[in-house]
C-alpha cells in the first residue's frame, strides 16, 4: 500500500492511500497506444492502481479509480507513476543535458529514480487566492474587465490535457473566481486565458502559487556545480518526457 503525496476529498472521504498492480506488458501496450503524453499517463494510473482506499480503509474500485486519478492534483497522480515505474525499473537512471547558463558548459547529469525525493503533504485544500499587486485590465469587443484578485485550484490531469500541456491554458481551466465572484461561462469564454496571457511574470501572487504547487511532490529541481566556472545552478528533472519513453523501452 502507498501513501498519496496529497490526500483527497471524494464521496465524503478522505482518500490517502492506493495500491498497486504489478506492470504487465497488456498494460504497457494499453498506454504505448495513446498518442497524447498526459491520455498515456492517465491511463497508465487508471490500469495500474488497483484500488483507492480512504482514511477509514474504505475502498474504491472499478470506475472509481479513473474517477479519482482525474481528479487527483497532477503533483499527486505524478507520485503514483513515479512508484508504478520505479517499482518496474528500480535502478533506472534519467538522463539529462543541461548547460550552465553563465558560460554554456555542457553537463551531462544521471538522477536515479531512488536518489529522487519525494515530499508528502497531510493538506487537503486545493485552492489558492491571488490578490494581485496591480490591477489587469482586459478588453473585449463588447466588454471591459478590471481584474483585482482571483482563487485558482491545483491543476490536474484532466486541466493538462485540455491545455495541451501551455501553462496559461492551465491556469485558464482551473479559475474558480475573479475579484471574489463566480465568473459566467461566457466571461470564461472570452477574459479567461487573457487574463493569465496578461499578468506579469514576476507577479508576486502567480509566484506564491507555483511555489505552494512545487512544495510537494516529486523534487524535479537539482542544483549541481559548474565544472568549467563553478558557478551553482539547477536544472529541472522532465519527468513527463521520462515516464513515457521509459514504458515504451520497458
Amino acid at each position: 500500500m502507498h501513501k498519496l503525496v496529497k490526500p483527497i476529498n471524494y464521496n465524503g472521504s478522505l482518500v490517502t492511500h492506493y495500491e498497486l498492480r504489478e506492470l504487465t506488458l497488456g498494460i504497457l501496450n494499453n498506454v504505448t497506444k495513446k498518442q497524447n503524453m498526459y491520455s498515456a499517463l492517465r491511463e497508465l494510473v487508471n490500469d495500474s492502481v488497483i484500488c483507492f482506499r480512504g482514511s477509514n480503509n474504505e475502498e474504491f474500485i472499478g470506475s472509481h479509480v479513473g474517477i479519482i486519478s482525474g481528479k487527483l492534483v497532477y503533483k499527486t497522480l505524478e507520485a503514483i507513476i513515479f512508484e508504478i515505474v520505479k517499482e518496474a525499473q528500480d535502478d533506472t537512471g534519467i538522463d539529462g543535458i543541461y548547460f550552465c547558463p553563465r558560460c554554456n558548459e555542457k553537463h551531462n547529469e544521471i538522477d536515479y529514480l531512488n536518489d529522487i525525493e519525494v515530499v508528502y503533504t497531510d493538506m487537503v485544500n486545493d485552492e489558492f487566492e491571488v490578490e494581485l499587486s496591480k490591477p489587469i485590465f482586459l478588453k473585449s469587443k463588447e466588454a471591459e474587465e478590471e481584474v483585482v484578485g482571483f482563487k485558482i485550484r491545483y491543476p490536474n490531469i484532466v486541466d493538462i490535457e485540455k491545455a495541451k500541456g501551455e501553462q496559461t491554458r492551465i491556469y485558464a481551466n482551473c479559475l474558480i473566481e475573479v475579484n471574489k465572484e463566480i465568473p459566467s461561462k461566457q466571461w470564461m469564454d472570452v477574459f479567461s486565458q487573457k487574463l493569465f496571457d496578461s499578468i506579469p511574470v514576476k507577479e508576486p501572487g502567480l509566484k506564491e502559487f507555483s511555489a505552494e504547487l512545487l512544495s510537494f511532490g516529486i523534487k524535479t529541481v537539482k542544483q549541481i556545480g559548474c565544472n568549467n566556472c563553478d558557478k551553482e545552478f539547477e536544472y529541472d528533472i522532465n519527468m513527463s518526457n521520462f515516464f513515457v519513453s521509459s514504458l515504451r523501452q520497458a
